[in-house]
């Protein structure tokens, strides 16, 4: 979206996201996502919304996506 908040676009199409993460470069964002049903996820795309990949799977709920430097 434009800063003043007009121009939004929707990236995804999930039933459920939260707390996006974008990356310091800002070509990509990390988000949490209960898409899988009612096991939370985290995953991660292209700025632009493309190239959507889970980075996470397990039963434990994965939350608060944050991006650090490689040591």
């Amino acid at each position: 979206m434009d800063a003043d908040g007009f121009g939004q676009t929707q990236l995804t199409t999930f039933d459920w996201n939260q707390e996006p993460a974008r990356s310091s470069d800002g070509k990509k964002i990390a988000f949490m996502s209960g898409q899988t049903g009612s096991d939370l996820e985290i995953w991660r795309m292209r700025a632009d919304g493309s190239n959507q990949v889970q980075l996470t799977d397990n039963t434990a709920v994965d939350q608060s996506p944050s991006w650090q430097p490689i040591p």
